[in-house]
C-alpha cells in the first residue's frame, strides 16, 4: 500500500532535514506502536438482536510526531484485529449467539498537548474495513471506509510511551445482517477503547 509506505519513507526524510537544518522550535519522533482494545457493539433497529460484553482485540503499527511549540500533530498508520459478539432471540425465546472478527487498517490524525510527560490529545480516525470474517452474517457487508472521534490520555518515558484512548463511530459501520438465512434490519456501531506501548525510533 502506498500510505503504508509513506510512514517509513517520511521519518527519514524529516531525520535528515533536521540534521541539515540544525536547531528548530519543530522536533520528529518516529516509532512503532501495539496493544490491545476492547470493542463494544451498539445494535440498532431491531429489538430481537442485543449485543455482548465487549471483545478483546489487538493492533499494531507505526506513528510520525510533528511538535511545535504549543502543541503536537501525531498520524498513524495501524492494523487492528477486532471481535464481537451479538445475541438473536427468536420467539420461544430461545437465544443464540453469533460471534465475528473483523480486521481493518486504521489511518488517525491527532492533535495534541504536551504537559510535562504527559500528553493530552484527540482527532479522526479514518478506518478502512476488511469484513472477511463477517461475510456469513452481515447481509449488504460492512462499509469499506468509515470515520471514527477519538480521545486520549499519553505518558511518555524516554523512548517508551504508554497511551489509553476511546474511539466511537462517527455512523453505523454495518447496515442489515443475515441470521438462518433471513436478512435483519440491525445496524452496528463500534466503540473501542485501547491500551497501548510505544517506542521511539528516532
Amino acid at each position: 500500500m502506498r500510505l503504508a509506505a509513506l510512514f517509513f519513507i517520511i521519518p527519514f526524510l524529516a531525520f535528515a532535514q533536521s540534521k541539515r537544518g540544525g536547531s528548530s522550535s519543530r522536533s520528529f519522533d518516529w516509532g512503532v506502536r501495539a496493544g490491545v482494545h476492547n470493542t463494544e457493539t451498539s445494535v440498532s433497529g431491531d429489538d430481537n438482536v442485543r449485543s455482548s460484553d465487549p471483545k478483546t482485540g489487538y493492533h499494531l503499527g507505526t506513528y510520525a510526531r510533528f511538535s511545535f511549540r504549543f502543541f503536537y500533530i501525531e498520524p498513524e498508520f495501524q492494523f487492528a484485529g477486532s471481535r464481537g459478539e451479538l445475541e438473536f432471540s427468536s420467539s420461544s425465546n430461545q437465544s443464540q449467539f453469533r460471534s465475528f472478527n473483523f480486521n481493518r487498517f486504521d489511518v488517525p490524525v491527532q492533535i495534541g498537548q504536551k504537559l510535562g510527560p504527559l500528553r493530552i490529545y484527540g482527532g479522526l480516525n479514518f478506518n478502512f474495513n476488511r469484513s472477511e470474517g463477517l461475510t456469513e452474517l452481515i447481509a449488504s457487508g460492512m462499509r469499506d471506509e468509515t470515520r471514527a472521534w477519538r480521545a486520549g490520555l499519553g505518558l511518555d518515558a524516554g523512548n517508551w510511551s504508554m497511551d489509553v484512548r476511546y474511539e466511537t463511530s462517527m455512523s453505523t459501520n454495518v447496515d442489515g445482517l443475515v441470521f438462518n438465512g433471513e436478512p435483519n434490519d440491525s445496524r452496528l456501531r463500534f466503540t473501542h477503547i485501547y491500551l497501548s506501548l510505544g517506542y521511539n525510533i528516532l
